[in-house]
């Protein structure tokens, strides 16, 4: 017979909070593990945008990483000053712990702890320190690096991403405005074509930090910034109250008025 005092037999009901409540009965050992995983998910959430400020300084501050490959070199240079692949994986391997900090809130999820609004509020928060502090970081050393090798395409692929940023910015800044405005239990968590374009910014911010050619980052960086915005009417309509209708059809969707 079991004992009914161990940690294994003993439930307890979850406490009641905000949006995301996980029904049913958990045992203690399941809640600690939920509670150690919503913390990790935490951490690497934070830890992301510690390591996307240390790499903005070294966008800004290092020269010379790695020696670029001929094919790549313009006519005169011999280094394609601070960018690398190193550099460049290293980026998109801090990106890519956005999928880890969700798979453990899932999980979290999954032992008694639920994902409440603030958390779905915390990652987007972070996501977007993460991704302005390298855009800038980049478009400024590429100005720099423009004027200094008199590259005229490389400047204004650099002005071109500084006015991308600008509009991601002002589209983040809409965005929030939407979350805080949302009623109490609407659902304020990324819509699908959010999450593809932070992924697609992840990877071309990654590609930035690579010999890719400037005018080719400005013009994936512009793409991704109109991306952007029809993401937000999207997501503006779901916080709103409206019921998702699905990838395509909320595409469509997005270019007619916003109802309510």
């Amino acid at each position: 017979m079991t004992d009914p005092t161990s940690s294994e037999s003993f439930v307890k009901p979850l406490p009641s909070e905000s949006l995301g409540v996980v029904s049913g009965d958990f045992t203690d050992q399941q809640l600690r593990r939920g509670r150690t995983q919503r913390r990790l998910a935490n951490f690497v959430t934070r830890g992301r945008t510690a390591v996307g400020l240390a790499l903005t300084g070294v966008v800004l501050g290092a020269t010379d990483l790695d020696a670029a490959p001929d094919f790549l070199q313009t006519a005169g240079e011999t280094l394609l000053d601070y960018k690398s692949l190193s550099l460049g994986a290293v980026t998109y391997a801090a990106a890519a712990t956005d999928k880890l900090d969700g798979m453990l809130a899932r999980a979290s999820e999954r032992n008694g702890v639920p994902i409440t609004d603030e958390h779905k509020k915390l990652d987007p928060f972070h996501d977007k320190i993460f991704n302005h502090s390298l855009m800038a970081g980049y478009w400024v050393r590429e100005l720099v690096e423009s004027v200094a090798h008199h590259d005229k395409a490389r400047g204004f692929g650099a002005l071109a991403v500084a006015a991308s940023q600008a509009a991601f910015i002002a589209r983040d800044y809409k965005m929030t405005k939407s979350r805080e405005n949302a009623p109490e239990g609407a659902d304020v968590s990324a819509v699908p074509i959010n999450k593809a374009k932070s992924a697609g910014q992840f990877l071309v911010q990654s590609a930035a930090l690579t010999p890719v050619p400037s005018p080719v980052v400005a013009g994936a960086f512009a793409g991704l910034a109109g991306v952007s915005w029809v993401g937000y009417r999207i997501a503006d309509k779901v916080h709103r109250g409206q019921e998702y209708s699905g990838f395509w059809p909320s595409i469509r969707d997005s270019f007619k008025p916003v109802e309510g």
